[in-house]
């Protein structure tokens, strides 16, 4: 596929050639979406998506999951130095890695770049005069595309993390709703409920006058668990789901699909590829769903009051 006219003399010609040609690529990537989408995040694709973290992504995924509030505060730490243009802060801050890449990031990248983004269709060898200047190691759009382009792949698998985290919430919602009758929306939530079992088994267990006295005396004065025992429920609960976390994709994926999340995540990040490259500006993709994901955290644990 080509994405340019040939060489005109003019040097304003030859910038509005190389624009007409970007913008040309970004329409054929948008065009893609719904085939992309439909061929890794719907069934029976989306199978061969998720069971690649069958395996070593059964650990890199928790440890993701327990990494990704830090990487929320660093990012926004260097947000803060990027406007009180502390440079060196910011540029180290935002090198700061998302957490370890799992086998289905990996592979997710690979696709997006080469099937969704065909990054070979303008970095392969061509006649076509613009594209073999985007191919061109030293030339200008190269220069500015290439590192833009990977640093949205980036930004855009740690969105499997905030997935992850997000139907784990949805999770603990209908777990809690079940087995409780209660609106549990998170972990700390669930953690809290489950501490408040623990608590009142040991308890039960531990009565002076037995068990069936116990569970008579307890369920009339409950006794509310402490600090250390609602820690314990929460960190129980957290590392259960962090290790059901890598196979969330089987549910969430289709599921994002059929509401055009997947889609709406892959337009904006050619959106704002196109942007970024025809403005030249930096505003690079930041996808606001581990955002989303650490906010909803972040008022589960202060309702639970367990920070």
């Amino acid at each position: 596929m080509r994405y340019a006219l040939r060489m005109n003399t003019s040097t304003d010609d030859i910038s509005a050639t190389y624009e007409q040609a970007l913008r040309q690529y970004f329409n054929h990537c948008r065009a893609r979406v719904p085939g992309y989408v439909k061929s890794h995040f719907q069934y029976p694709g989306v199978v061969k998506t998720n069971c690649r973290a069958l395996g070593w992504d059964l650990l890199r995924s928790p440890l993701n999951l327990f990494w990704a509030p830090f990487y929320l505060l660093l990012m926004i730490t260097a947000f803060v130095s990027k406007k009180l243009k502390l440079k060196t802060l910011h540029r180290w801050l935002i090198n700061t890695p998302g957490g370890i890449t799992t086998n289905v990031q990996a592979y997710i990248a690979e696709k997006t770049r080469t099937e969704l983004l065909r990054v070979q269709d303008i970095t392969g060898e061509t006649e076509d005069f613009v594209a073999h200047k985007i191919a061109t190691s030293h030339s200008p759009i190269h220069n500015a595309l290439a590192p833009l382009i990977e640093s949205s792949l980036n930004q855009y698998v740690l969105t499997r993390t905030a997935s992850a985290d997000i139907t784990n919430s949805l999770a603990s919602f209908i777990i809690g709703a079940l087995a409780w009758k209660k609106f549990a929306m998170g972990a700390f939530a669930i953690g809290l409920l489950v501490a408040v079992e623990i608590n009142h088994y040991l308890a039960v267990e531990n009565f002076i006058l037995g068990r069936s006295m116990g569970a008579l005396y307890y369920s009339v004065f409950p006794e509310d668990p402490s600090f250390t025992m609602r820690l314990i429920g929460v960190c129980l609960t957290l590392v259960l789901m962090a290790l059901v976390a890598p196979l969330s994709g089987f549910i969430s994926d289709p599921i994002q699909s059929i509401f055009g999340i997947h889609q709406r995540r892959l337009h904006k990040m050619i959106d704002t590829l196109e942007k970024d490259v025809l403005q030249r500006n930096d505003s690079r993709y930041k996808p606001k769903d581990q955002y989303l994901a650490r906010l909803a955290d972040t008022i589960d644990a202060i309702k639970t009051q367990i920070i």
